[in-house]
């Protein structure tokens, strides 16, 4: 899943990947099913950032990996934590989660992303505090 340069949070961004079943956090080897711009996430020259989903981590791009199991249908949550304008104006879009072959992966600065994209529902959530949260929901059955 590629993330464009400029990501639109004030505070903080991360994408968190949940159990379609539960509706809880998926659990795996992880400590947090997670990746973001708090949790080490590496940008690229550009400050996008490309995120992976996979049962490995793919070699070299470890920090923006979260760890899903095959098999067992999951669904992620992109959360921009004071989302800015370029949100709300629509010019700064998450780009799709798209299938990619591990063995196809470019050198860690250039890469993309890697699961097959079911349905993307949006939702979105505008709150006068400082604590205003967007949230962008990206679901997949496997």
């Amino acid at each position: 899943m590629h993330l464009p340069p400029n990501i639109p949070a004030k505070d903080f961004w991360s994408i968190v990947v949940y159990d379609n079943q539960t509706r809880s956090m998926l659990q795996t080897d992880q400590r947090l099913p997670a990746v973001g711009s708090q949790k080490g996430a590496v940008a690229n020259p550009d400050t996008s950032v490309d995120v992976y989903f996979g049962p490995t981590a793919p070699a070299g791009h470890e920090a923006n990996w979260v760890q899903t199991i095959p098999g067992k249908g999951w669904n992620v949550l992109l959360r921009l934590y004071g989302p800015l304008q370029p949100w709300y104006e629509k010019t700064w879009r998450p780009g799709e989660i798209e299938l990619v072959k591990s063995d196809s992966l470019p050198p860690p600065a250039v890469a993309k992303t890697a699961v097959t994209l079911y349905e993307i529902r949006r939702l979105a959530s505008r709150c006068p505090s400082r604590e205003s949260l967007l949230l962008v929901q990206f679901f997949n059955c496997t």
